[in-house]
């Protein structure tokens, strides 16, 4: 403080001065040439801080421009010294700006290349055996056309007759065994008991089949007789369907009676199958519709009916080979078709 008095005590004294030798001075002479410009004095000591002063109003917040593309990063500067500390006021935090939309999802990217194979994995265990599987239907038995029949062969020669041996002795009458019988007449009801046929059921007892009435009459009746003993003194009589003439039975592997017949009034070649050993009850199929007669009916070693007849139309030997036991279905064969057979 003292030195800033001092020099402020030179510089009056200089104007002091200054103003004396000018009142002495004579008449202005001529400016004279500017001398050349002095050396750069010494800078002065820095003069005290004036008072801050008061803080200016806050202008408005102005928009916010757009924002530039981000330049390229220059080098690094030297760390500057820290700056003293502002006394302004510290402004107001503006609002958290709304989140931008999400952008749109990328298209995929395509399949990449497929890996290698890789090695093949040591075979597994053998698995337990399963269950056997149930047993399939019986397949269809198709009988294959009849061939051609071959001629006759030639008659061989009679061969020598042999020597006649000799005389026996004759017989002792007392030795003679005379053989009786019972008849019983299980039908007597009009005309009854034609074209009989019998055989024995599966229960031991005797089944007897038979036609009542005429020839060709539509009062043709054909009838089953069920024996009650084994003598068949007795027996229950059943009509099982009108017939034109000549029948045929059989007892079927499954037990039951079966028979074939002609049907009335076209015929044709029927089938009945009885659904109990009394038959009593009988399913009845018709096999074929040509005209038969003389039907004849068997079992064959497979268990199935198989019945021989005349077709009287076209004057052929026929067979049907039923493909079930109640026969409800067969395949017919015409067996010989050379002339009236």
């Amino acid at each position: 403080m003292f030195v800033k008095g001092k020099y402020l005590l030179i510089n009056i004294m200089l104007i002091i001065l200054v103003s004396i030798l000018s009142a002495c001075a004579g008449e202005l002479g001529p400016q004279g040439i500017q001398g050349e410009q002095g050396s750069l004095g010494p800078q002065g000591l820095k003069g005290d801080k004036g008072e801050q002063g008061s803080l200016g109003p806050q202008g408005v917040k102005g928009n916010t421009g757009d924002k530039g593309e981000q330049g390229s990063s220059g080098p690094q500067g030297l760390k500057g010294d820290k700056g003293e500390q502002g006394i302004g006021e510290t402004g107001a935090t503006g609002a958290i700006g709304s989140t931008g939309a999400t952008g749109d999802k990328g298209e995929q990217g395509s399949l990449g290349p497929q890996g290698a194979k890789g090695d093949t994995g040591d075979k597994g265990e053998q698995g337990s055996l399963g269950p056997q599987g149930v047993k399939g239907d019986k397949g269809e038995e198709v009988t294959g056309a009849t061939g051609v029949k071959g001629d006759t062969g030639d008659k061989g020669e009679q061969g020598s007759l042999g020597p006649q041996g000799v005389k026996g002795d004759k017989g002792d009458v007392r030795n003679s065994i005379i053989i009786t019988s019972t008849v019983i007449s299980l039908d007597t009801a009009g005309e009854v008991g034609r074209y009989t046929s019998v055989t024995i059921g599966a229960d031991g007892l005797g089944l007897i089949l038979s036609t009542n009435g005429s020839d060709f009459s539509a009062n043709n009746d054909l009838k089953v007789a069920h024996c009650a003993n084994t003598v068949c003194t007795e027996a229950t009589l059943t009509s099982l369907d009108k017939t034109t003439g000549l029948s045929s039975m059989t007892i079927g592997a499954d037990g039951l009676g079966l028979i074939s017949y002609i049907g009335y009034p076209n015929d044709d070649l029927k089938v009945a199958h009885c659904t109990n050993t009394a038959c009593t009850d009988v399913t009845i199929t018709v096999l074929d519709t040509t005209g038969v007669d003389y039907p004849s009916v068997t079992i064959g070693a497979d268990g199935l009916g198989l019945i021989s007849y005349y077709d009287f139309i076209n004057d052929n030997l026929k067979v049907a080979h039923c493909t079930n036991t109640a026969c409800t279905e067969a395949s017919i064969t015409s067996l010989d078709t050379t002339g009236n057979v």
